[in-house]
């Protein structure tokens, strides 16, 4: 039998959803009954699993960064993105302003009306074309 939290709402389907950390959402219509839920549930289990046993795999061979690599990758990103940055400003013809370095979770880099530009520091882990990109 597996576990799993049950959300209802206003809603049609039913749907399962495999958390990160391996736990187990099951959002269902109000007016469903719960044999119902669980039913669709066992049918599933074979699914469940196999998405349960990809996270796992996922995090035993997920590198976690350490602060020391963390220190040495922003020292790498404040010397290498200036000078790739101004090499191709020059090459395009655009100018910037400040060069900020950071550690956005869902972003390589952005870029503000004001010129100001925001670079992720892992993208010196990534090969030197995709740094470029």
């Amino acid at each position: 039998m597996i576990e799993y939290e049950l959300i209802r709402s206003n809603r049609k389907t039913l749907t399962i959803q495999v958390k990160p950390d391996g736990s187990v959402i099951v959002r269902a219509p109000v007016r469903l009954a719960k044999y119902g839920i669980a039913k669709f549930v066992k049918d599933h289990e074979t699914w469940i699993f196999a998405q349960q046993e990809k996270l796992e795999k996922y995090h035993e061979n997920m590198h976690v960064i350490t602060d020391e690599e963390r220190q040495e990758g922003i020292l790498q990103a404040k010397k290498i993105f200036p000078e790739r940055t101004a090499y191709f400003a020059e090459r395009m013809g655009v100018t910037y302003n400040r060069i900020t370095i950071r550690e956005q979770k869902t972003r390589w880099g952005s870029c503000s009306s004001a010129g100001n530009l925001n670079f992720n520091w892992k993208l010196v882990l990534m090969p030197s074309e995709l740094l470029d990109y």
